[in-house]
């Protein structure tokens, strides 16, 4: 990408794409748990979304109304939702040896 509204689709495009592998292992775990642990599953993932938003917000406010910060907003969406993959994979790995 060559301009500034070029990385910021291309760094949004990727975040969407990570965003999309987390929706798909969420949907998994519904089979993995007993009731009272998807439960409670489920409330720690809305607070993590929550969590990774705000982070995500205060990590772009730097930027101001900068042209940048989208892309930055969108790189650090990217980088937590990767994180939660790997969190969940492993979460899974222990609970269903």
């Amino acid at each position: 990408p060559d301009t500034q509204t070029e990385r910021t689709i291309y760094y949004c495009e990727k975040y969407k794409k990570s965003e999309g592998k987390l929706v798909e292992i969420l949907k998994t775990v519904k089979n993995k748990f007993e009731p009272a642990r998807l439960s409670e599953f489920i409330e720690l993932q809305k607070k993590l979304e929550e969590y990774r938003e705000n982070e995500a917000e205060f990590i772009s406010s730097r930027f101001g109304g900068g042209t940048i910060r989208p892309q930055i907003k969108c790189q650090e969406l990217r980088r937590l939702t990767n994180m939660r993959i790997y969190e969940i994979n492993h979460i899974l790995e222990a609970e269903c040896p």
